[in-house]
């Protein structure tokens, strides 16, 4: 639900508010499936917990990631301190306070890349080239396997009786992890977190993205091959036609409030 003013005015931190305490009650629910505490990652799941928590955790990652793009219109790119400035600003060693450091959240839509992977070429073993005009080229296997019989014949002639060749070593069975129907949640667990922490302070992952975008259109300006929107063309990732969960309404609203963000840029305070 939007908040309009006027014809083409609209409420832009109302309507962020709104959202994003929404996505904050469903990031609560995905942390109650997993049963996560504080600064504690899961261990194994059941796949089919693993995907249905990644059902819904792609629509709101994509949501979130619109609700920063709006909060970030009209910002501008803070010059960095110098150098040496930010390292006397650095606390000496040991005075730092340790704990769980919240994960970063991921600014950026997936992208197609610029251009196809390049495959890298094996090189070809060097081997003896040795042509044989009546017969096959032999290969290397073929050749070693020639002077080995050549070395054998050699000893049996000199007297020598090799002993017998040693078993070959039975390979231990591997145990198959997925055989339990469970599956690693580190990364799903990193992920929830880091969508929190951004819930927490829309507006510092505002500025995080207004430093993410300068960095990248530096980097395009030097000639790179880079992209400079966090969020890509077409459907955003999570994205369903058919809305099965509250969070593919919201991430509908999200994606039009991006856009008239996008439209729309902040006013100027004259105050």
């Amino acid at each position: 639900m939007f908040v309009q003013f006027g014809e083409d005015t609209m409420d832009f931190d109302l309507a962020i508010s709104r959202q994003r305490d929404a996505l904050v009650r469903i990031v609560a629910s995905l942390f109650a499936m997993l049963g996560l505490a504080d600064e504690v990652l899961a261990g194994r799941i059941p796949r089919g917990l693993h995907s249905a928590v990644l059902r819904i955790l792609r629509p709101a990652e994509s949501a979130v990631r619109r609700l920063i793009v709006a909060a970030a219109r009209g910002m501008v790119a803070e010059p960095k301190a110098p150098r040496a400035a930010r390292k006397g600003s650095t606390p000496p060693k040991g005075t730092a306070k340790r704990g769980a450091r919240t994960p970063a959240f991921n600014l950026s839509d997936k992208h197609e890349p610029w251009l196809p992977p390049r495959h890298k070429r094996k090189p070809r073993s060097p081997g003896p080239r040795i042509t044989i005009f009546d017969g096959p080229e032999p290969t290397v296997a073929s050749m070693s396997a020639y002077w080995a019989a050549q070395h054998q014949a050699e000893l049996r002639a000199a007297g020598y009786t090799p002993p017998p060749p040693a078993p070959e070593a039975q390979p231990e069975p591997e145990l198959n992890s997925e055989d339990d129907g469970c599956v690693t949640a580190t990364r799903l667990s990193k992920r929830l977190f880091a969508i929190r922490g951004a819930l927490a302070d829309i507006n510092r992952q505002a500025r995080r993205l207004v430093q993410w975008k300068a960095t990248r259109e530096r980097r395009a300006d030097a000639g790179k091959l880079v992209h400079t929107s966090p969020l890509r063309e077409g459907d955003p990732p999570g994205f369903r036609e058919k809305i099965t969960h509250d969070v593919d309404r919201i991430l509908d609203e999200c994606i039009w409030i991006a856009f008239e963000a996008t439209r729309q840029p902040r006013p100027i305070d004259s105050s």
